[in-house]
């Protein structure tokens, strides 16, 4: 949570080393490691653009939030009034998609500002999605009232206890496949 910004850039180029060696595209999304000051937050928009985004992939519409946005600090995410904005006017101009994957580091949907994300999901609709998150180090995985899918990652590599599958503490990763 430094605002140091020498310590900030000399952590992302020590993460981007690791980064440039995988050989598939990586989608940053934007967590309150990132993202938690001014300084971060400038840095951010030096290397990676915009902190939160769009774009379709074989015909799959893929949301990456920023839930530290409004810089409230670590524990407390929302999706701010600005994002919420710009998502439902992508959701308006990508009705035909077959399928939505939402990421967003903090699941709001669990903590936080919950109004935050029932105004999203009212945006997303009857559409069928997947949401995921981090933050929490340990998996979870809910269906909301119409089925969507709400999965909340454990770590990777990331601090954590690992005290198994029945804590939902386990290193992983997650491959997701839009095949049958």
């Amino acid at each position: 949570y430094t605002d140091n910004r020498e310590v900030v850039e000399a952590e992302w180029d020590d993460f981007n080393g690791m980064i440039d060696e995988l050989t598939m595209p990586y989608v940053y999304t934007p967590g309150n490691h990132d993202y938690t000051n001014d300084v971060m937050a400038d840095i951010w928009r030096q290397r990676y653009g915009a902190d939160y985004y769009h774009f379709v992939y074989k015909n799959t519409l893929f949301l990456v939030l920023n839930t530290e946005a409004d810089l409230n600090g670590p524990g407390r995410p929302g999706i701010s009034d600005a994002q919420l904005a710009y998502m439902d006017k992508v959701l308006k101009d990508n009705r035909e998609v077959a399928w939505t994957l939402v990421f967003l580091h903090q699941p709001v949907w669990r903590m936080g500002d919950t109004e935050d994300w029932q105004r999203f999901a009212d945006m997303l609709g009857a559409r069928p999605y997947t949401a995921f998150a981090g933050h929490m180090h340990s998996y979870d995985y809910t269906q909301n009232d119409e089925g969507h899918e709400l999965i909340t990652l454990s770590s990777t590599g990331g601090v954590s206890q690992l005290r198994g599958k029945a804590y939902g503490e386990f290193d992983h990763v997650t491959w997701v496949t839009m095949k049958k």
